[in-house]
């Protein structure tokens, strides 16, 4: 599946929003009803934090962003790839800085951007330029070389 970074930013808003301390974000990959039916379960109805991002995202879009923000450490996810129910704990302190870079709209279509004219779309090259354009900012505002 081709990498969505919409769906990735979607998706770590989604948790920063609806986790904390004892809260956990819970989503159902509906892919796998049939597996809970056969063993006897009824299928969990989503959250309305999933519900939002189905209207923009497939299932398989989705529990594939999940999985790979997993593995590239940007939640922190209690239960096991290919379960029904894909528990996040919270976003992991990389998943936190990534946010931060890229949480304003017109900085992340930014960043988009120069990604597609560099040629690049890759979680590591675009979490380099959001790092990049942020200091670049920063060092703008205060007047510093």
């Amino acid at each position: 599946m081709k990498l969505n970074l919409d769906c990735v930013r979607r998706i770590l808003l989604c948790v920063e929003n609806n986790t904390g301390v004892r809260k956990n974000c819970i989503f159902i990959d509906s892919g796998l009803e049939e597996v809970e039916l056969m063993i006897g379960n009824e299928p969990t109805i989503p959250f309305d934090y999933q519900t939002e991002l189905l209207k923009e995202f497939s299932n398989d879009e989705l529990i594939y962003h999940l999985n790979y923000c997993a593995e590239a450490e940007l939640l922190s996810i209690s239960s096991s790839p290919g379960q029904y129910t894909i528990i996040i704990t919270d976003l992991t302190p990389k998943g936190h800085e990534f946010l931060a870079n890229i949480r304003n709209d017109t900085f992340f279509n930014k960043v988009k951007d120069i990604g597609k004219e560099i040629g690049t779309n890759s979680l590591r090259d675009l979490t380099q330029i959001a790092t990049s354009c942020a200091t670049m900012l920063i060092k703008a505002h205060f007047n510093l070389p």
